[in-house]
């Protein structure tokens, strides 16, 4: 009987070991099935892919940095399930990624020009997009685990790279619509900032965001 109950998590250890493995696998299709396989784990709370967590999620994180978009999508797509399964732990740690490095803020109005897209701009883009995928998926419940995605958003809005600013204005306003009420608290700060980057600045991106966000 004890065999009986042992197969089974042996079989979920070994689909989340295949798994982990596929996603640095040479080949690039591989990486993707692997993350979607992650995806799909974290959806159904297994518990191999739940105490391996911090793992998963370093995979995810790494390719997120891949130029292949089939394959940083399944990563966003796969940290989106995290975020819905363990969004306390998730959540603060997206959020932390999404600051910029010195000299990569600027004023939340300042005139966008001609910066060129870096390594670490293209990552700050992806993670508020993996944001704006987690916002979606917890719906109702983000209220209780929004202030650490407030606070990075907020920051992000500020980026120097007008792609960054324009994605965080977009998930900024999917946050929004969502906490309805319980924007309370940052409502002042959302409002003036939309009405700043509509006055004085000229990226038609962050515009197009900040009309969206009022």
């Amino acid at each position: 009987a004890s065999e009986g109950v042992r197969r089974p998590l042996e079989g979920a250890e070994r689909d989340l070991r295949m798994a982990m493995d596929e996603t640095i696998s040479a080949e690039v299709p591989m990486r993707a099935k692997g993350l979607d396989t992650l995806r799909r784990l974290l959806l159904a709370r297994d518990a191999a892919a739940l105490g391996s967590l911090e793992r998963v999620l370093g995979l995810c994180e790494l390719q997120l940095r891949h130029d292949e978009s089939y394959v940083y999508q399944a990563a966003l797509n796969a940290l989106a399930a995290a975020a819905e399964v363990k969004p306390d732990l998730v959540l603060p740690r997206l959020a932390a990624q999404l600051r910029a490095k010195p000299g990569s803020v600027r004023a939340p109005a300042a005139a966008a020009g001609a910066t060129a897209m870096d390594e670490d701009a293209a990552r700050r883009l992806k993670v508020a997009q993996a944001l704006s995928q987690s916002v979606l998926r917890l719906g109702d419940t983000l209220p209780a685990h929004v202030e650490p995605v407030m606070h990075a958003l907020l920051v992000g809005i500020r980026d120097v790279h007008p792609a960054v600013c324009a994605s965080c204005l977009a998930c900024l306003a999917q946050a929004s619509a969502t906490l309805k009420l319980a924007i309370h608290p940052w409502s002042t700060e959302v409002l003036l900032i939309a009405e700043g980057v509509l006055a004085l600045c000229t990226d038609a991106q962050a515009r197009r965001g900040a009309a969206y966000l009022l």
